[in-house]
């Protein structure tokens, strides 16, 4: 479900900013040098075929915030509030640590979870 949500954000950002490499981002060179780094790995390590040649689907999930909200102006229309936007992510975002750590979410964080997906699918 972590995943449904990071996956749509990628989505939404593409749908708004765009997919091309040279889609401005309003991120720094730092970040956008480590997404660049990343697409060149997962190329060398397929053999020279690249899955994935979208940049936005090798930016970390935080980044994905970090992206929204360099450019609320054009999100604004979408998701409207921007407090209500972070307070989700970052809910989110410890569901995917707790995840991450080997642990299950207990029954009231899926609901939690699968609630604030659908919010930003319906978006």
């Amino acid at each position: 479900m972590v995943k449904q949500y990071e996956n749509t954000l990628r989505q939404l950002i593409i749908d708004i900013l765009g997919d091309s490499d040279k889609s401005d981002y309003y991120i720094s060179k730092e970040i956008s040098d480590k997404w660049f780094a990343k697409r060149t790995n997962a190329k060398k390590q397929n053999d020279g075929f690249l899955f994935e040649k979208r940049i936005i689907f090798y930016a970390d999930f935080e980044d994905l915030a970090q992206t929204i909200i360099q450019n609320w102006k054009e999100f604004l229309p979408v998701l409207v509030d921007k407090k209500r936007f972070e307070v989700f992510f970052n809910e989110v975002n410890q569901f995917r640590k707790t995840q991450n750590s080997g642990k299950n979410l207990i029954q009231s964080q899926e609901n939690l979870l699968a609630g604030i997906v659908q919010d930003l699918k319906n978006a």
